[in-house]
């Protein structure tokens, strides 16, 4: 749908004509990965952290239903919580991402939701498991806001549909490397070091992100701004 809104989209011809200019689409595309440093450096981070964060997507409802003896009404309960809790955190902690900025709330997240793996591992009841999933969905909830903000703000209205399409194809191919992953740890070393993997994975990455990842200048997540967030 991104791309649907680029400028230069043209009419279909009967002489055949194709609805795009695919070089003008390439250009756009070279000008975010090329040309503009700060886009290539948040792609970098956000692809390598989707990359740590689903390494144990294939076990996730496995670990529930077969290795704690849990069962559907464990996992949708789980589900129901995250998504609950979820809106909650984001209808509070709005303000405060406000006042923290777009790159410490991006760091902050990271960081926080780097033990989950370990903190899911380690949860043997429903409870633990409800204790545990409002936990990460406060903690992901300025991930959220975060990365809403750089996609909208990070590069200029003419390479923003490009920008996304090229995030989206990013994070969705580190995804599923992230998985294949995991799989093959899980095969070979069992499910704990798929957990312990994807923790550490997800730390190492904060670090790096929070010296790679550019700053949005004088941004707020009620839409005023000032000035060029682009600086």
């Amino acid at each position: 749908m991104a791309l649907a809104s680029l400028k230069d989209v043209k009419v279909a011809r009967g002489d055949g004509s194709t609805l795009t200019n695919p070089l003008d689409l390439i250009l756009k595309f070279k000008s975010v990965v090329l040309e503009t440093p700060t886009a290539r450096r948040y792609l970098t981070v956000t692809s390598a952290f989707h990359l740590a964060v689903n390494i144990p997507a294939p076990f996730w409802d496995y670990y529930i239903m077969v290795v704690i003896g849990g069962n559907e009404s464990w996992v949708t309960v789980k589900n129901i919580t995250m998504l609950s809790s979820k809106a909650l955190a984001l209808r509070i902690l709005a303000p405060l991402i406000d006042s923290m900025g777009a790159k410490r709330s991006l760091y902050i997240s990271m960081t926080a939701v780097s033990p989950i793996p370990l903190l899911y591992y380690n949860a043997t009841s429903v409870l633990e498991l409800v204790g545990t999933s409002v936990f990460s969905s406060i903690a992901w909830a300025p991930w959220d806001v975060a990365s809403a903000l750089y996609v909208y703000y990070l590069v200029s209205e003419d390479r923003r549909p490009a920008f996304t399409s090229l995030q989206n194809i990013s994070s969705n191919i580190a995804a599923t490397l992230g998985s294949a992953i995991g799989s093959w740890i899980g095969a070979h070393l069992g499910i704990y070091h798929v957990f312990l993997a994807s923790s550490i994975l997800r730390l190492a990455i904060a670090m790096l992100a929070y010296r790679m990842t550019p700053e949005l200048k004088h941004l707020s997540t009620r839409g005023s701004q000032s000035g060029d967030p682009r600086k």
